[in-house]
């Protein structure tokens, strides 16, 4: 069949359908609202899925590994310590982040310590969690500090007596009246002003005797608290577990351990890995122990739960968590999209219908265009044509109409639920919206499209 007879055929279909406008269109009416219920289903997914994969970044927790010495050994139940033990420095993160790139979006030194901190005005010491790091994690970094800076590479390389603190902190040390640590939970968590949290930037604290200068103070990592300022404005001072939430400070690596208050347990940073993403996780976590077995002195291969390497070095992840929100994001798009396939299966068969009925109207029609000459292939790719333009017509409305849709809905998300969801609309559903539709089109019209390209010429011009 040559490309003119092709095109006759499609211009033929085309003619047929501009005859019976009210019939086309309430045939493509069940592939717009197919089509919009699916593309606004998952553009609200790619949304959703594009918030969690952010409120999961921002967190760090469930995309975090991490490598931690072991300074005791159990014997007969009891823990006692170790006197070697792996002593992690900035070139072994140099290291290790080479042996997980690209999976990892960061690797860090960190070691946690308490601390007593006199706040500037010579109030009553507050109890915080010193973290220690080499650099601040980047994570913190996706929105800008609230105020200040973060500590460079040669604050640390000099063992600089400098803090970053967190909102919670900066609330702390600038309420007016601070609770007294010792009397239990407060009421109400610390808040103050962003200009009061500000305002602490450059002035001195008191660790252990010693000077230390607030360079930063981090953003509030919630919408509640971004609205209302700085700390924990609306949050629970308490975790789930009945403890209170920590007061964090970051500080240098190669300073903090003079902030600390001594545990009774050596001062051992472990490595902290931030993956680039959830299905990253599982290349980063296998970087990660091979580089600790070879690191240990093993072979690269030993990555094992019963290795000896990890005797000396433990790895803690959220690999198993971070694989199942994987999974579980996969399948509530795949669900979605599904439900809202039947929509657009509905529309094929409307499709199949006003097929069906155009055949059985048109049989003296085809019964004489096969007579002057037209073929079987002709008459195919001319109902072919009529099922594709349909759909995609159908597509075309159906895409914007869906848009629109999910646009309103994530502003209705956002006003009512407080919950930053934005419309997305990734390639794959790109990919979607013009498939789904035309291959609908052509599943349903093939029928109605054999049907009457087997009609017999004789038959059909008798056809009454």
């Amino acid at each position: 069949m040559t490309l003119s007879t092709t095109g006759s055929s499609v211009r033929a279909g085309i003619a047929a359908l501009r005859a019976n406008p009210l019939r086309t269109t309430l045939s493509a009416l069940g592939v717009v609202i197919g089509v919009g219920a699916m593309i606004s289903v998952l553009a609200l997914s790619d949304g959703v899925e594009r918030s969690v994969r952010d409120q999961m970044s921002a967190d760090g927790r469930l995309l975090t590994i991490r490598l931690t010495p072991r300074t005791t050994e159990s014997f007969d139940g009891q823990e006692l310590p170790r006197a070697r033990f792996p002593r992690f420095d900035g070139a072994d993160a140099d290291a290790l982040a080479r042996a997980v790139a690209p999976a990892a979006r960061s690797v860090n030194l960190l070691a946690v310590g308490p601390a007593l901190l006199t706040p500037p005005d010579g109030g009553p010491p507050r109890g915080v969690a010193v973290r220690a790091v080499r650099t601040i994690p980047p994570e913190l970094l996706d929105a800008p500090l609230l105020a200040g800076r973060a500590f460079s590479a040669p604050e640390v390389a000099a063992g600089a007596r400098v803090l970053v603190l967190s909102d919670d902190l900066a609330a702390a040390l600038a309420s007016p009246a601070p609770p007294d640590a010792r009397a239990g939970a407060p009421a109400a968590p610390p808040t103050a002003s962003r200009a009061a949290c500000a305002a602490l930037v450059g002035r001195s604290v008191r660790i252990r005797e010693a000077s230390w200068t607030i360079l930063g103070v981090l953003a509030a990592t919630d919408t509640a608290a971004e609205v209302a300022g700085c700390g924990r404005l609306g949050r629970a001072p308490v975790l789930p577990d009945g403890e209170r939430r920590p007061l964090v400070a970051y500080a240098p690596i190669t300073s903090a351990p003079a902030a600390l208050l001594p545990t009774g347990r050596p001062f051992a940073p472990a490595l902290q890995i931030v993956a680039a993403s959830v299905e990253a996780m599982p290349r980063a976590l296998a970087g990660a122990e091979r580089w600790a077995a070879a690191r240990a002195g093993a072979p690269p291969a030993t990555a094992s739960d019963t290795a000896p390497w990890r005797r000396e070095i433990a790895v803690a992840s959220y690999a198993a968590e971070s694989d199942l929100a994987r999974r579980g994001l996969l399948m509530f798009k795949l669900l979605m999209g599904a439900l809202t396939g039947v929509s657009l299966v509905v529309g094929g068969v409307g499709i199949m219908n006003v097929l069906l009925a155009s055949v059985t109207e048109r049989t003296r029609e085809i019964g004489i265009s096969k007579a002057v000459g037209a073929r079987r292939r002709d008459v195919l790719v001319q109902f072919l044509a009529e099922a594709v333009a349909i759909s995609g017509v159908g597509a075309l409305l159906g895409t914007g109409l869906g848009l629109a849709v999910a646009h309103a809905v994530a502003a209705l998300m956002r006003a009512q639920a407080a919950m930053p969801v934005q419309a997305g609309f990734s390639v794959a559903t790109l990919l979607v919206a013009v498939g789904a539709p035309l291959l609908v089109g052509l599943g349903f019209g093939v029928y109605p499209a054999l049907r009457a390209a087997r009609l017999s010429p004789i038959d059909a011009i008798r056809h009454e």
